[in-house]
């Protein structure tokens, strides 16, 4: 499953299904008829489920967190990771024998702690000193050699 920007994944509609609102579901991967159009690949049709005279629902909830990963080799540990993924369904009547209703719902809640580690000039080199002793740095360029931290060896997690 693929999250960008903390969105949940969605299917063509625009709108997540899940898997507790599909009835049934079809792969075509060839001679398909027409009303497919012209497609080279293959055609997913779901059928989706629809209420019935009686009320009846779902409700599921998956965690997955750090505490059994692996450890990261850089910062000693492994990095926070939390993710949720909760949802359900409820269906029934609207009015009996006559019409009905049915709902999905699913949700995704992910943080996830990124480790990384970046390389910063030297103490020297943020005064315009360069590392063969040398101050060849342009006067225009040092403020901006200002603006990068100092270095450390130390490794901090951010997140």
């Amino acid at each position: 499953m693929e999250t960008r920007n903390n969105v949940s994944p969605a299917g063509a509609s625009g709108l997540m299904l899940g898997v507790d609102a599909i009835q049934e579901f079809r792969v075509s991967t060839s001679s398909f008829s027409a009303e497919f159009g012209r497609n080279s690949g293959g055609v997913v049709s779901a059928v989706t489920k629809s209420g019935t005279n009686g009320f009846h629902g779902t409700a599921f909830e998956f965690l997955r967190n750090s505490d059994l990963d692996a450890r990261n080799f850089l910062i000693g540990g492994s990095p926070a990771f939390k993710r949720n993924q909760f949802g359900g369904t409820l269906g029934g009547p609207i009015l009996k024998d006559k019409s009905f209703f049915f709902g999905s719902y699913e949700g995704l809640r992910q943080r996830l702690g990124i480790t990384s580690l970046d390389s910063v000039p030297t103490a020297e080199g943020r005064q315009g000193i360069l590392p063969n002793g040398t101050t060849q740095v342009s006067p225009i360029v040092k403020p901006y050699l200002e603006l990068y931290p100092l270095p450390t060896d130390r490794i901090w997690e951010g997140g």
